[in-house]
């Protein structure tokens, strides 16, 4: 008996309807109500008044299109967004300011930034103030997100059809507990970035000068060769799980960054126990995984340069090329360490 309750496969029903809108008449929801009612009064109004006074084909042709725009706007969808929103969404952006500043529009334009229009006035009205999710990053990697501290935890993956349906209750068991144990809210976010084997391969060949025996130097160089050849020609991607713990304080004079790293590392305790690594990110990580969610074709690494804090970014390379033109340069000007391996493309060379 037991053995065959271990062999049935782990399910759990998940509804795909938890943010649905409620349906409150016909079918509709209380939003497309409410957009249907704004043109369909204003209608029945104008035919109780014109009824008697204008022919019925004019009432219907004139009454009509308004009608259908009404019916539109209220069931209609655009990307996944209902019309209303996406033509609120429209109107917002073209009423919105054109450039933003780090500062508030009163004090100007800083005078790095060049002007792109001849009528400075004209362009002075179209100021907006930048404003960023994320306002500071503490030394111990918390996020101060304004009403909101987060500290992030990153996470492997675990392949679960690999387990026994035993191993996969008792995973399912843990998440669970983990989701239970919330007390604020948290986000997990998986992406597929760009691997940054260019970093990885100009720090092979930096530690093959450290070494002393040239067999393990020449290994190492070839190794950093075909790390580059990877990169050239397959462009490798990796996939990243971040979980983003948050914590309703936010008192820089309290304990907010204590608070949320003891959430964080609560959490990457309580997620071992489901099979995977976890650990949370010192502050030189989460820039470098805002920085990616910026740029994602740049490099990811927390060790790369970085442009200080009011300071205008001028540099017309990313550092994903510089590291690469690095390595490559290393590798290809380095004669002491190792020859080049055989059957090296002929195509080498700086991109």
């Amino acid at each position: 008996m037991n053995r065959v309750v271990d062999e049935l496969p782990v399910q759990a029903r998940i509804p795909a309807d938890l943010d649905a809108p409620d349906r409150i008449m016909l079918g509709l929801t209380t939003r497309q109500v409410a957009v249907l009612a704004v043109a369909v009064v204003p209608i029945y109004l104008a035919w109780q008044v014109l009824a008697g006074r204008v022919p019925i084909p004019v009432l219907v042709a004139t009454t009509s299109p308004v009608a259908a725009l009404a019916a539109a706007v209220a069931m209609g969808r655009r990307d996944g967004v209902s019309l209303d929103a996406w033509l609120l969404a429209a109107l917002t952006h073209r009423r919105g300011p054109r450039r933003l500043l780090p500062v508030h529009p009163s004090s100007g334009t800083p005078d790095w930034a060049p002007l792109t229009t001849t009528n400075p006035t004209a362009e002075t009205g179209r100021l907006g103030m930048l404003r960023l999710p994320t306002s500071a990053i503490d030394d111990d990697g918390t996020l101060v997100t304004g009403a909101t501290a987060v500290a992030l935890v990153a996470s492997t993956t675990v392949t679960a059809n690999l387990n026994s349906s035993a191993e996969q209750a008792a995973q399912v068991g843990a998440f669970a507990r983990w989701l239970n144990a919330l007390t604020s809210p948290a986000q997990i976010v998986l992406s597929t970035t760009r691997l940054d084997l260019g970093t990885h391969a100009e720090r092979v060949v930096e530690q093959a000068h450290d070494l002393t025996s040239p067999a393990l130097a020449g290994a190492a160089v070839d190794y950093a060769w075909f790390l580059l050849d990877l990169m050239e020609s397959h462009d490798p991607l990796q996939r990243t799980v971040t979980i983003a713990v948050t914590s309703p304080s936010v008192s820089r004079a309290g304990t907010v960054g204590s608070d949320v790293q003891r959430r964080a590392a609560a959490t990457a305790d309580a997620l071992s126990a489901v099979g995977v690594r976890c650990r949370v990110l010192s502050a030189g990580e989460v820039t470098a995984v805002l920085s990616a969610a910026a740029d994602p074709y740049g490099s990811t690494d927390a060790t790369s340069p970085r442009t200080a804090p009011g300071i205008p970014v001028t540099a017309t390379t990313t550092a994903w090329d510089e590291y690469t033109d690095s390595a490559i340069d290393d590798l290809s000007l380095d004669d002491n360490l190792a020859d080049e391996p055989a059957g090296r493309p002929a195509s080498w060379g700086r991109r």
